[in-house]
């Protein structure tokens, strides 16, 4: 064995430890190469973008610096993942950590991936065969995993139930489950999962969900820190449960999207400020309320009980906000927290946002005129 063969194997036996990682990425210094620079530098930068505090200026100056790369290598670097997993792959921490694949490739394949790459997360496209998930759950190589995204239409309550019994899930940080046949029961099971360590909840367009619904749900839930309620079928309770829930104490993302398949009532005004009053959630780091209809006087009712004291991004896309309430935003001095806010398709443009550019001056400001997605360019340093 090599001692580049040594040094991956290193990074292979440990894929949490970013230790071996950076040892590698010195090794790769070391050879002399131009390409081996180019990987040892992306795997230095990623590691340190999965430390960086989310919505920084270096968080934001290390996703420029990556993605790129990332983009035009990915292929190269994951080239023995062609068919069956070469869909969907994403790179954390400088190498693969996500593949992409239909639930039966994996579980007849996932021992060659392991043995190649430090994946910990997979996104499932289908699962179609009989028996699919009860076989998930007797395979060690769920052990291995951190992020399982299921497809939702293929998990009803006995995959849920044989999931959540699983000797085999305790690992499991990140879970996402989206449009499944799940009724309250099956998706209290999974998230009762938080009770051995599931940290990230997303379950999008659930409309088994509702007022009554959210606080069974949340009864089961434990430690926390992402939850996704977006697109089920919400109402004026909706967040008056969440408000008042003390099991999402530690709750850090809440994402509370009223899109197309979403049901029932927005939670317009009264539902954000109850969600803004509650002592409950006051560690939140990012909230995401598009769609919710807030408008005028919610928008303006929301933001004076504003009080998050560490909150760092904030979705109000598509709410019908109009420009003449951004000095009652600008009046609040507990926005000064927040990185990012997201004003798009709403009736804001760059030119009303001056009060609140001269009390935000760090706060990064999306709206449909002046913020579009930046074409991300290599490098010199990083180009072939």
């Amino acid at each position: 064995m090599t001692d580049r063969d040594a040094l991956y194997a290193a990074v292979l036996a440990a894929p949490d430890d970013d230790t071996p990682r950076l040892v590698y990425a010195d090794y790769l210094d070391d050879t002399g190469a131009r390409a081996d620079a180019i990987r040892a530098r992306f795997i230095r930068n990623q590691v340190a973008l999965a430390r960086a505090e989310p919505w920084s200026a270096e968080y934001d100056r290390l996703r420029r610096a990556t993605a790129p790369v990332e983009d035009h290598y990915k292929k190269e670097w994951a080239a023995d993942l062609e068919g069956g997993f070469g869909r969907g792959i994403h790179f954390s921490r400088g190498f693969v950590a996500q593949v992409t694949c239909d639930l039966s490739r994996f579980l007849s394949d996932s021992t060659r991936v392991f043995d190649r790459h430090p994946v910990r997360a997979v996104k499932f496209t289908t699962a179609r065969a009989h028996g699919a998930y009860p076989t998930l759950a007797a395979s060690p190589s769920l052990a291995r995993l951190h992020t399982l995204h299921a497809p939702g239409e293929h998990v009803d309550d006995a995959a849920a139930e044989r999931l959540a019994a699983s000797p085999h899930i305790g690992g499991l940080r990140c879970l996402r489950v989206v449009r499944s046949a799940l009724s309250i029961a099956g998706l209290g099971r999974l998230a009762s999962l938080t009770r051995s360590g599931l940290r990230e909840l997303e379950l999008d367009e659930h409309r088994a969900i509702g007022e009554a619904e959210v606080a069974h749900l949340v009864a089961e839930i434990d430690g926390l820190r992402l939850l996704d309620l977006s697109n089920i079928t919400f109402g004026p309770r909706v967040a008056i449960a969440l408000a008042g829930a003390r099991a999402l104490a530690g709750l850090e993302v809440l994402w509370l999207g009223y899109g197309a398949n979403a049901a029932g009532t927005p939670l317009r005004g009264p539902g954000a400020v109850a969600l803004a009053e509650s002592p409950h959630l006051r560690g939140l780091t990012e909230l995401d309320l598009y769609g919710q209809e807030l408008r005028k006087r919610g928008a303006e009712a929301f933001f004076t009980a504003y009080a998050w004291p560490r909150l760092k991004r904030l979705g109000l896309r598509s709410n019908g906000i109009p420009a003449s309430s951004i000095p009652a935003f600008a009046a609040n001095p507990h926005l000064r927290s927040l990185r990012e806010i997201d004003f798009r398709s709403n009736d804001i443009k760059a030119e009303d946002l001056g009060p609140l550019r001269e009390a935000c001056p760090e706060t990064k400001f999306l709206t449909d005129d002046t913020e579009h997605p930046i074409r991300l360019v290599l490098l010199p340093e990083d180009q072939p």
